[in-house]
């Protein structure tokens, strides 16, 4: 009866059957591979292919994930960049017709207390800058670089200090 549940959601919403398969698989998802496209992914399934029985359990997992994410790719869904203003901590969410929002969770170097801390904050107070952004949700410089370089940090200036130039 499972199964038929589950085949009927992938079959009939499938955003919504894959933001909840990757919701519930998280602690293992490789945001930075998934986020680089199809051939990053058949790339890497391959690699972990080859090893046969030497891949590690995590590898295994992986591939698991990654396979799942394959099958998204090709029936023309795709993972969203992850969203200063419309993620989630830690859960993937409906972005459209043929695409998910991953979570702050999803990005490689962000920790559950990271993403948290990320969400409350944006919540009760937009961030004016990256200064401010790091003083309010005490992020580690590596989870700070990893937003930096999926451009989840764009719209945000440096420092909290305005220049009379960039008024005129």
């Amino acid at each position: 009866m499972m199964s038929y549940r589950i085949a009927y959601f992938k079959v009939h919403y499938p955003e919504a059957f894959y933001a909840t398969y990757f919701t519930t698989k998280i602690d293992n998802y490789p945001g930075n591979l998934i986020f680089k496209g199809l051939t990053a992914i058949q790339t890497k399934m391959k690699e972990i292919k080859e090893l046969g029985k030497l891949a590690s359990q995590k590898e295994q997992d992986v591939y698991d994930i990654l396979e799942v994410a394959e099958e998204m790719y090709l029936r023309g869904i795709v993972a969203s960049k992850v969203d200063l203003e419309r993620s989630d901590a830690s859960r993937f969410l409906l972005d459209g017709k043929g695409k998910i929002l991953p979570p702050f969770r999803a990005l490689d170097f962000v920790s559950d207390v990271n993403s948290t801390s990320i969400y409350e904050e944006v919540r009760k107070l937009p961030f004016i800058s990256i200064e401010d952004f790091q003083e309010r949700t005490k992020i580690n410089k590596n989870a700070l670089e990893s937003l930096k370089e999926h451009g989840v940090l764009n719209n945000l200036q440096q420092t909290n200090q305005v220049s009379l130039f960039d008024l005129m």
